[in-house]
């Protein structure tokens, strides 16, 4: 009987509390199909809505940094498209559709927008990234917020985060264009020191639009970034010590500050030209060498190309330190093979260098398999005939070294002190040489 009354009550409290429980209103006044349906409405107007276009921060993977592209939209899902690399200009079609959320798609060909999507990537003329790579950029974008002030995408795939801003009225895409070209002009070298409060770190700049920082552990860190008509921008804020590193504005006087922190500067660095000469890279310069001295190097190419049927002729010669061994070589290249050799030297100072020989036991401890091909060569093709140019008369030699340009050097010029007619030129950069 107790079993039967407990029952009893138990049901009669749930049925109680049933009753004096209020109804639950729905947490939405929209279902979810309307919610989505404003959502890619509202989307498609704020992106017509900007009169004169908006600006995209544009990038794909990190390592090739950002790059200036404008967009115009429509309310017929036309966009019309101008980029920067080379003011290329397009008009396509585009979508806003629903996809785990709204989706803006441009897709339709466009020359300026796709060609940082397309697996062939091209800067300049010169390959981007690996072949079926490229930029590795997307065309089709989560949109994480939208309003008339800004628009955040998210690429697809590589999921970077896109920040679009509205351009003002009475700014054109070709004069903000040029402007940011005008920045990369004043803010471009070889070598910065990137400030940050009482620490000042050695920095590089990459191949594309990034600085590389070496932080006091040896770490680098990458700083991916965009020119704008200000100055730099970094992609996304970086952590660099205990300091968030965000931008960079151009001033004359070299001290280029974070407009969010005074404390972070980014200045060039102007290395001497003998320090110029050690830690950069430079192809020899054919035209304006000692003619005495070209022709010593064209009749090895003759004779490396005649014994190996023209499978290794003489292709190229540089100077300079390469991947990370912080030794000063010599390199060329025969055929398809490359070559270095330790070139040991002795500084006079900051104008003044004395080539002394080469180093073979230094050269054995070079890493990699193009690095290991020296003795081939001077068994093989009379590599030393080269060498043994960079020596008036065999001895040691000291050699004034100029630049062309103190701060964005392109040309280097070895002078012997002890003849001056006799010079040794080189261009920027490793590129092939033609010795016939």
């Amino acid at each position: 009987m107790k079993k039967l009354y407990s029952l009893l009550f138990a049901l009669t409290s749930i049925l109680l509390l049933g009753a004096c429980t209020p109804e639950v209103d729905s947490v939405f006044d929209k279902s979810s199909a309307n919610r989505i349906a404003e959502s890619i409405s509202n989307t498609k107007a704020i992106l017509a809505s900007a009169p004169n276009g908006w600006r995209m921060a544009y990038y794909g993977a990190e390592q090739y940094g950002g790059y200036n592209i404008f967009c115009k939209f429509d309310t017929a899902e036309n966009v019309k498209v101008m980029e920067e690399t080379d003011m290329s200009e397009a008009e396509s079609h585009y979508t806003v559709s629903q996809s785990q959320g709204v989706q803006l798609s441009f897709d339709t060909f466009n020359k300026a927008f796709h060609k940082f999507s397309d697996p062939v990537g091209k800067l300049d003329g010169a390959q981007v990234g690996q072949a079926g790579k490229g930029f590795e950029g997307d065309f089709e974008f989560r949109v994480l917020s939208c309003s008339k002030d800004s628009i955040v995408l998210q690429g697809k795939k590589g999921e970077a985060r896109i920040v679009m801003t509205p351009v003002p009225e009475n700014q054109t895409w070709s004069d903000y264009i040029a402007d940011a070209h005008y920045m990369k002009t004043l803010m471009t070298s070889d070598r910065y020191r990137l400030v940050l409060g009482n620490d000042t770190l050695k920095a590089i700049k990459t191949d594309y639009n990034v600085i590389a920082v070496t932080d006091t552990n040896g770490v680098v860190i990458d700083l991916p970034f965009i020119y704008t008509n200000k100055g730099m921008d970094l992609l996304t804020p970086k952590k660099v010590h205990d300091k968030i590193v965000r931008n960079f504005t151009y001033s004359e006087n070299d001290k280029w500050a974070d407009k969010n922190d005074n404390t972070v500067m980014l200045m060039p660095y102007y290395p001497s030209p003998v320090e110029a000469l050690i830690s950069g890279q430079w192809t020899v310069n054919l035209t304006e060498t000692n003619s005495q001295t070209v022709d010593v190097w064209k009749t090895v190419n003759a004779y490396a190309s005649a014994i190996s049927g023209n499978r290794y002729p003489f292709r190229s010669l540089f100077i300079g330190t390469y991947d990370g061994d912080e030794v000063f070589t010599i390199g060329a290249v025969f055929g398809q093979a490359g070559g270095r050799v330790v070139y040991d030297y002795e500084i006079n100072d900051d104008n003044h260098i004395t080539f002394i020989g080469t180093n073979e036991p230094a050269t054995a401890k070079l890493n990699g398999a193009q690095n290991n091909n020296y003795s081939a060569f001077k068994r093989l093709f009379r590599f030393d005939d080269v060498l043994v140019r960079f020596k008036l008369n065999g001895l040691e030699t000291a050699y004034e070294v100029s630049l062309n340009d103190p701060k964005n050097p392109t040309k280097i010029t070895l002078t012997s002190v002890l003849d001056p007619t006799y010079k040794l030129v080189f261009n920027k950069g490793i590129s092939l040489v033609n010795f016939n």
